[in-house]
């Protein structure tokens, strides 16, 4: 937790241990085995910074400066770090960027993906701003589901293609987010794409329901009815159920 800037870590009764001392830190995100932290530093959520649980290591992870060598879009002055997320396994943090000019102005996602080692500072670009969307990690770690605005692509952690074009589906407008999740096996994924229902004047918000393996590059249709509404659902950890709402 953040107190004034500052970061702490408690375990269970024992005494907190503070962890920075700079005043301008927040944002703490744990490795999955809590051996490691990042957080930003600063109030434009434009460095990253981590720290090992003990207080030891602390590095500076992304700067505007480092930033900076991936391109000039990395220059803006409003460029923020967006989403933060450690493969499972890893002290390895995918990341991706946009630009926010201010509270009554929308994002405007750069669409691209980094990845920094949190333990060395290696840091470097998967997809460059326009080649990415939202992400997904497998529970391996080893794979990421990238989502474009009519497809989605797997890669690995260098960056590698391992299926292009791999889920696809028509072009919303305006544009929607299309929910999806990894199976336990990190093989399959279940893609929730919209329906278009008559009687909604052609907005799409019932979902359909698909789950495509990467074993046999097979897709599957899982027929529900009544179909999914919006994004309320959820999969049972061992993914043999859906829990839904209508």
């Amino acid at each position: 937790y953040d107190i004034g800037g500052d970061l702490y870590v408690q375990d269970s009764g024992k005494q907190a241990i503070q962890l920075t001392h700079s005043g301008q830190d927040d944002g703490p995100i744990f490795s999955n085995e809590g051996q490691k932290i990042v957080f930003y530093r600063g109030e434009s959520h434009n460095q990253l910074w981590g720290i090992n649980v003990d207080g030891t290591g602390e590095q500076a992870l992304i700067t505007p400066t480092r930033l900076a060598a991936f391109g000039e879009i990395y220059t803006n002055e409003f460029m923020q770090l967006r989403t933060l997320v450690f493969a499972p396994g890893t002290h390895q943090l995918l990341v991706n960027t946009h630009i926010h000019r201010g509270r009554f102005d929308p994002p405007e996602k750069n669409d691209d993906l980094l990845l920094v080692d949190s333990d060395t500072g290696e840091m470097k670009q998967l997809l460059v701003p326009g080649q990415g969307g939202d992400f997904l990690v497998s529970p391996d770690g080893k794979r990421i589901a990238v989502q474009m605005p009519d497809h989605i692509d797997v890669i690995d952690l260098q960056g590698q293609i391992v299926r292009h074009n791999w889920v696809t589906y028509p072009v919303y407008n305006p544009p929607a987010k299309v929910p999806m999740v990894w199976m336990p096996n990190s093989r399959d994924l279940i893609v929730l794409p919209s329906k278009f229902d008559p009687s909604t004047a052609g907005i799409p918000v019932l979902r359909q329901v698909w789950r495509y393996s990467l074993e046999d590059n097979s897709r599957i249709e899982i027929r529900l009815d009544p179909s999914p509404i919006d994004d309320a659902f959820s999969i049972s950890p061992d993914g043999n159920w859906i829990a839904y709402s209508y």
